[in-house]
């Protein structure tokens, strides 16, 4: 993910002092990241001295939680933990990517139309209260600017921020928005797979003779694509498409739903999604959160090794109350 951030240089001196730092942010869908320019890109780690900064918010004894501490509320409290802003940002309420999200359940918090807005508007429901997507990416990007002038011992004031291809007008509106909150003057926007070609350094070739690359981009959350023309360092972007609905988390998903069919061939008769539906809640949440971890966890240990173990143990039951514990080996031949 990191190699989206993109290469950026402002003066030194006096208009050096005067603005501050600028650092680059790849502001995901699921997490994200940050650096700064000085000899190479060099990542910046957060607070919690880690390099990924979960893209989540939760509201908990009258403040603001960002970031890891906020995920880890997602499995207690789903309504009240936010993920996958990125997705609705720039959108309304009607719009048919949003209402996708509410009809298939793609989130646990509430959307709604904004109340104090027009029929256009758009709000997430925190701890009762409404929120705009802009209001919560800003909460986002504040704690990236207070991490990043932690790391950096001075002041940050600028910043080059990649969005995905596929953003239209509005949306790179409300992320500009967004940073403005957060107290970012943003120098860029750029193109997240024009940005991953730029920290490969293709715009440091010097070859006079036309090439047209390819570059893909697959997040968390999302899939970008660009056909890009270049000669002399200097590039064109041709064409561009994407998915917003194709990234590392539909992989969770699809380990999840390979698990839960092998459950169902050692258990005859037991359907797991309907028994998960039947526990209380807060199991239920609990349960999920789990699945989530687990499979992820899976996903990553499959990309160094040919088996990954996936356990869960004395969290469901059957119909007659017996223990159903979930212990599988998935192999990466199957993964893949």
């Amino acid at each position: 993910m990191g190699n989206r951030l993109t290469s950026f240089l402002f003066g030194k001196g006096e208009r050096e002092r005067k603005i501050g730092k600028a650092i680059g942010i790849d502001l995901g869908t699921t997490n994200t990241v940050f650096g700064i320019k000085r000899v190479h890109t060099e990542i910046l780690k957060n607070a919690e001295q880690e390099e990924l900064t979960p893209s989540c918010v939760t509201y908990r004894n009258k403040e603001y939680i960002v970031g890891r501490a906020a995920l880890a509320w997602r499995k207690q409290d789903p309504e009240n933990t936010i993920v996958s802003i990125k997705r609705i940002i720039g959108r309304s309420f009607n719009n048919e990517e949003v209402q996708k999200i509410i009809r298939e359940h793609k989130v646990s918090y509430q959307i709604k139309p904004l109340s104090s807005g027009t029929e256009q508007s758009i709000a997430v429901v925190l701890n009762g209260q409404e929120h705009t997507p802009e209001f919560i990416s800003a909460l986002i990007l504040k704690k990236i600017k207070q991490d990043a002038e932690k790391a950096l011992g001075e002041k940050v004031t600028h910043a080059v921020i990649t969005v995905p291809s596929y953003f239209d007008d509005k949306q790179k509106h409300a992320t500009r928005a967004a940073a403005a909150q957060a107290g970012f003057k943003v120098q860029r926007l750029l193109p997240e797979p024009t940005a991953a070609a730029i920290s490969f350094g293709v715009d440091q070739t010097r070859d006079k003779s036309i090439n047209t690359i390819l570059v893909y981009d697959f997040g968390g959350g999302t899939f970008d694509i660009s056909v890009l023309t270049m000669v002399e360092g200097q590039f064109i972007e041709q064409a561009k498409g994407g998915d917003m609905w194709l990234g590392g988390n539909d992989i969770d998903n699809l380990l999840v739903e390979h698990v839960f069919g092998l459950i169902e061939k050692e258990y005859p008769g037991v359907k797991v999604k309907e028994l998960i539906e039947k526990l209380p809640p807060e199991m239920k949440n609990r349960f999920l959160g789990e699945v989530r971890e687990k499979a992820e966890r899976a996903k990553i240990q499959l990309s160094e090794q040919e088996t990954a173990y996936f356990d869960l143990l004395g969290m469901l039951k059957d119909e007659e109350g017996n223990i159903l514990n979930i212990e599988v080996e998935i192999t990466r031949r199957e993964f893949e």
